[in-house]
């Protein structure tokens, strides 16, 4: 995607260019940051290549890039510098791809003799529109064009529906509702013509970091063709490094496994902004029993975890979770054996699920020396969670589910 990605920002911030000068050389609004945008009749647009459709209540002109992907420029009441909203064919790191639009347009600018200063975060934002988890980001900033100076407001938004990447950006000062109001009817009208299998079981849950609203995961259960469940978790965070700076962080756990929760295989990918960390896949071996290959932290393993025994999975902390821990089962600690590349990717571990013993809707457990404790739903299952990291509160609290386990 990075090319899809690079090749319409571009054109985004080259159509811009002109605009942004004449901004500069007047004075900007005094009320600025609080410019807003009219919407008007719901149009809908059409993929020229018949994949899919959407709809948006504004103006709007479309055209394919050179790789084939949509852009889409949508005119702001009161302002030269549009805002452009992005389809590309294939599914991105949502967290990455909002740091790395800004970025790439802040990188234009700078190409074309535009001096940008005084970066700020302005915003993290994380959450659902419907099904489709999202990231979003926000960020003040002046630029210098030849000793005349305006300000900008950038914010950028990225999510993922049905294996395409819907991603938009606008860099003018104010127009934050008229944006979040564009990407989400964006994100929640975007239809394609021949949709995936829809998953038996999916949530999405908010990443907060102290008070920060800082990542998004979502997880699913799927049947494969076999008959076998497929289960992916995907986790995407935006950590402030500074004030003005970003690490995006993205990692996806996937997870083949009989009914019963026991695992077939397992494949983990971790990445850091730009650069892969982890990618590994743990297979079965009729001989040798388990064995992992890939890369972790920069170095390619491949060895045997000296394991012949079944594994446990995700689905099995779910059931245990749901069918087995009081009270709707009848035990108060669950032992189970999994494979968790975060704490050792050479070996299996031994952990315990527990019904607290102070309150039985919670439940804890202790995975690598990280204390969690969760809060359990109606039927028994995880519904927000909390984890000690290094005297920082961490909460995953679950904010969309469909489906049964």
């Amino acid at each position: 995607m990075m090319r899809s990605c690079s090749s319409s920002l571009r054109r985004a911030a080259q159509a811009a260019l002109l605009a942004i000068c004449m901004a500069c050389a007047s004075a900007p609004p005094q009320n600025a940051m609080h410019r807003e945008s009219d919407a008007g009749a719901k149009s809908e647009i059409m993929d020229p290549k018949g994949e899919f459709r959407l709809s948006l209540s504004h103006e709007f002109s479309t055209e394919l890039d050179e790789d084939g992907d949509l852009v889409i420029e949508i005119p702001m009441s009161g302002s030269d510098i549009p805002m452009y909203c992005f389809v590309w064919r294939r599914q991105g790191e949502i967290g990455v791809t909002a740091l790395r639009a800004a970025k790439s347009i802040f990188a234009e600018l700078e190409k074309e003799g535009f001096e940008i200063a005084d970066r700020r975060i302005a915003a993290i934002e994380s959450g659902s529109i419907g099904e489709t988890a999202y990231q979003s980001i926000a960020m003040t900033f002046t630029i210098d064009s030849g000793g005349e100076k305006g300000t900008g407001l950038m914010k950028s938004a990225s999510a993922n529906s049905e294996g395409y990447t819907l991603s938009c950006n606008q860099f003018d000062a104010g127009y934050a509702k008229t944006f979040n109001s564009i990407f989400s009817e964006f994100v929640d009208s975007f239809r394609v013509e021949s949709p995936k299998p829809a998953a038996y079981y999916k949530e999405i849950s908010q990443i907060r970091l102290g008070d920060l609203n800082v990542g998004i995961m979502t997880g699913t259960f799927n049947r494969d063709a076999e008959g076998d469940i497929v289960g992916v978790v995907e986790a995407s965070t935006l950590l402030p490094r500074s004030e003005s700076e970003f690490l995006a962080s993205y990692s996806k756990t996937t997870d083949w496994m009989h009914g019963d929760g026991t695992l077939i295989n397992a494949y983990e990918y971790e990445s850091d902004t730009d650069s892969e960390r982890v990618s590994l896949a743990l297979k079965w071996n009729d001989e040798k029993g388990w064995a992992v290959s890939g890369i972790f932290q920069g170095k390619d393993i491949s060895t045997e975890l000296n394991e012949t025994n079944p594994l446990d999975s995700m689905l099995s902390e779910a059931l245990a979770a749901k069918y087995q821990l009081a009270p709707h089962g009848k035990h108060t600690s669950v032992a189970l054996r999994r494979w968790i590349p975060d704490v050792d990717p050479t070996k299996s571990m031994d952990f315990a699920i527990s019904v607290d013993a102070e309150d039985p809707q919670y439940l804890t457990v202790n995975i690598g020396g990280l204390n969690v404790r969760s809060r359990r739903d109606a039927v028994g299952l995880p519904e927000l969670s909390t984890i000690d990291v290094g005297g920082t509160l961490m909460t995953i609290e679950r904010i969309y589910q469909d489906g049964e386990i």
